[in-house]
């Protein structure tokens, strides 16, 4: 058997398995235990980091403490970002993971499912909707959620935040969960975090496409926040090959992985477009 199709029979039986217990439960199995497993695995989070010779700054931190569930919202650049933001944050929170593809056999993969994690097949409409409702059971719990409403690396050449999907808001409603807003962006081995001020909702008459743009807005600042502390670049400096050259780098971060294509499949797309 590959290390692809035992990520795939892996990954089945754990999607199997979240179905019955669901359809049976209406709190977080291994809730209580992600907390120990959190403390455990942050210090090996930081050894890899280390291994790896990458740095982290953080820009700003504006979140204050709350007794509510919390979301946080990220922006989504590549591979090493999730350990990152795990480390910047500090707190538990528990991962909500679109598509793990093969991660699930990596030691990357293994720590989070330690520490907490929901997988959720994007391209599978009932999986979507299981991983929501688990989402939403952890929140109501009193846990915390690390989420990335983009739902796929940025790659774009001029948006600093995508279009995002509408589950975050959609969640954030249902439990009387707190937003928090981060950002984050990458030069190389040098990796900035900018994290932002609790949103909390009160204001029924919004829709949730308002809010979303809300957000959208917040994530936008936090990241622009983080551009105007580095060095200035003048245009004709920049490589005519750059993109291609900053794509590559990202794929090969993740060994291979994923492709540009997927990261483009699994972005949010208009239904009309």
């Amino acid at each position: 058997m590959t290390k692809e199709d035992r990520a795939e029979k892996i990954y089945k039986q754990l999607k199997y398995k979240r179905k019955k217990y669901i359809e049976n439960h209406t709190r977080v199995r291994g809730y209580s235990g992600s907390y120990i497993w959190h403390r455990i695995l942050l210090p090996l989070l930081k050894i890899l980091r280390i291994s790896e010779k990458q740095h982290i700054t953080v820009v700003g931190d504006a979140q204050v403490e709350t007794t509510k569930p919390v979301i946080y919202a990220c922006t989504h650049i590549g591979f090493f970002d999730i350990m990152i933001l795990f480390e910047a944050i500090k707190k538990p929170c528990w991962l909500f993971w679109g598509n793990p593809n093969e991660d699930l056999t990596t030691l990357y993969g293994w720590m989070a499912r330690r520490n907490g994690a929901i997988l959720i097949d994007t391209y599978d409409k009932e999986d979507r909707k299981l991983a929501k409702m688990e989402a939403e059971m952890l929140l109501n719990q009193g846990g915390s959620l690390m989420i990335f409403p983009e739902g796929a690396w940025n790659i774009t050449d001029n948006e600093p935040v995508m279009k995002l999907f509408k589950g975050t808001v959609s969640m954030a409603l249902n439990t009387n969960a707190e937003i928090v807003p981060i950002a984050i962006e990458q030069y190389g081995k040098e990796f900035f975090v900018n994290i932002g001020r609790n949103i909390q909702y009160t204001n029924e008459k919004e829709s949730i496409e308002q809010l979303n743009c809300e957000l959208r807005d917040n994530l936008a600042t936090l990241k622009w926040q983080i551009w105007e502390k580095q060095t200035i670049c003048v245009r004709s400096e920049i490589p005519a090959d750059y993109r291609d050259t900053y794509i590559k780098t990202i794929l090969d971060d993740a060994d291979g992985k994923y492709t540009e294509k997927m990261i483009n499949d699994e972005k949010y797309h208009d239904k009309y477009a």
